[in-house]
């Protein structure tokens, strides 16, 4: 699993992989010393990088360790897309080029070039250097307010999801073929999501030198602020029993009803920002459930049908 820390080009319609240069090496000068040319990632030709968010960088062949000359980039071989490895520089990371170098299972440099770390702008850069491979469908537009819920639903099985920067999004896995997203302040979060290790052979019970995990996209989600006029609309209001919207006060009990068609069976409910502060009782025979949420605000919950292919959010306002 990608480190704890991390618990983080315009879409393409097939999976593509980055180009490696072809007869790429450090080349010298007359008096002995190296010149490294710019990696190639999937943001540009010229090593660049943004500060808190994954990129993926063109490896050559054999490639087995990678060593950056700044600690404060980190480069993991194992998560990959086709040729192309993952590296992450820290908001820490220092201003201009640092060198990446290539080594081989048996230590031998195969090639170094240059990486540069930028602070990222999204209104200069939009998100296309942040966006990869092929993205799952979202159930619902972006951009999301904060505290909004939505869902990446997918044709292939998923296998392993990172999420970047956590401060501004959150999220899960769900049933293999969906990723649960929980939008909580303004800015861009980054979902990494890889491919189950089912598409990529047994792993189990290899060793992590031996593990891949190939990326099926890097798929940004916008957060804006709650009165932006382009956020996405709220979802429609959870009923009650009698078909009517719902509303709460803080800590008082309301029974809202399904909002599935009748005809399948609930699977999942997913709590929206605040769960840790909201309760909930299914009754699935009456296909009812009570909450009660101790923090007055708009509160998205998804219901998920048994086989995944019903997803529906409905908002509960709780007044104090």
């Amino acid at each position: 699993m990608i480190p704890k820390i991390f618990e983080i080009l315009k879409p393409f319609s097939i999976l593509a992989t980055l180009v490696f240069p072809e007869g790429a090496a450090a080349q010298s000068d007359g008096g002995g010393r190296q010149e490294l040319f710019p990696c190639v990632t999937n943001i540009g030709p010229n090593g660049e990088l943004f500060k808190g968010y994954f990129s993926f960088v063109s490896a050559p062949a054999g490639v087995h360790t990678v060593v950056a000359s700044d600690d404060r980039i980190f480069v993991d071989p194992l998560y990959s897309f086709g040729t192309s490895i993952m590296i992450y520089p820290y908001d820490e990371a220092q201003d201009g080029p640092s060198v990446l170098r290539f080594l081989d299972e048996n230590s031998a440099e195969i090639y170094s070039c240059l990486v540069t770390p930028e602070i990222y702008d999204f209104d200069q850069d939009g998100v296309e250097g942040l966006t990869l491979g092929v993205c799952p469908e979202l159930r619902r537009p972006q951009p999301m307010r904060p505290g909004q819920i939505n869902v990446f639903n997918s044709d292939r099985r998923i296998g392993d999801l990172s999420i970047h920067p956590p401060r501004i999004a959150d999220g899960s896995i769900i049933q293999s073929t969906a990723v649960f997203a929980i939008s909580k302040s303004v800015g861009v979060a980054q979902y990494l999501i890889f491919e189950d290790r089912d598409f990529l052979g047994e792993q189990r019970h290899t060793s992590r030198e031996e593990q891949r995990y190939a990326l099926m996209g890097s798929c940004p989600l916008q957060v804006v602020a709650a009165d932006d006029p382009h956020a996405a609309p709220d979802a429609p209001a959870c009923l009650l029993e009698n078909g009517e919207p719902a509303r709460a006060r803080v800590d008082q009990t309301v029974t809202i009803q399904f909002p599935l068609d009748s005809t399948v069976e609930l699977r999942y409910i997913g709590k929206g920002l605040d769960s840790r502060y909201t309760d909930l009782e299914i009754d699935r025979e009456r296909r009812t459930v009570d909450i009660v949420v101790g923090v007055a605000n708009k509160h998205d919950f998804l219901f998920r049908s048994e086989t995944g292919d019903q997803d529906e959010i409905c908002m509960l306002i709780v007044d104090p």
